[in-house]
């Protein structure tokens, strides 16, 4: 007598690997996916920190920056200016078009508070990308509020 598997223990192996490669293959997309979203959040964590720096660096030289994005006047605009967003480099850079970018930055300097030191003020901003879409269809986006002294740039 021959001793094999019969059809149905075939098909049954075959539709129980087909079923676990098929998850495998979900898992390692959004494995991918996953990565994918944390490159762009930590890009544009890096992107809003170069933004903030490089302010922060001409309010303490009072020298303006090629392609700076903040608007050297921060310090006397209301709290609501940032309608339209600004277009930024992965480097923080400014560069005009979304196309040419590769995040979009809306700002806004915050009302003071107690507890904002004097001469600064908070400044919120908000990262999303791609640039080229809406801020409602962004993929993902990236917030700050941080501090800024404003002592330097209300003299000019």
């Amino acid at each position: 007598m021959v001793r094999g598997f019969s059809l149905v223990e075939v098909v049954f192996a075959l539709g129980l690997c087909s079923f676990v490669l098929v998850a495998l293959l979900g898992l390692v997309l959004a494995g991918l996916r996953q990565d994918r979203d944390s490159r762009e959040a930590l890009a544009a964590m890096t992107a809003a920190n170069r933004i903030i720096e490089s302010y922060r660096a001409v309010a303490s030289t009072k020298n303006a920056l090629p392609n700076f994005p903040l608007p050297s006047d921060l310090a006397t605009r209301s709290a609501n200016d940032a309608s339209s967003p600004l277009y930024v480099d992965d480097q923080g850079v400014k560069t005009g078009v979304a196309a040419a970018a590769a995040f979009g930055v809306l700002y806004r300097v915050l009302p003071s508070s107690a507890s904002t030191p004097p001469s600064s003020s908070q400044v919120y901003l908000y990262v999303y990308w791609p640039a080229a879409a809406s801020v409602a269809m962004a993929r993902g986006h990236y917030e700050v509020v941080t501090t800024i002294s404003l002592a330097a740039t209300s003299a000019n």
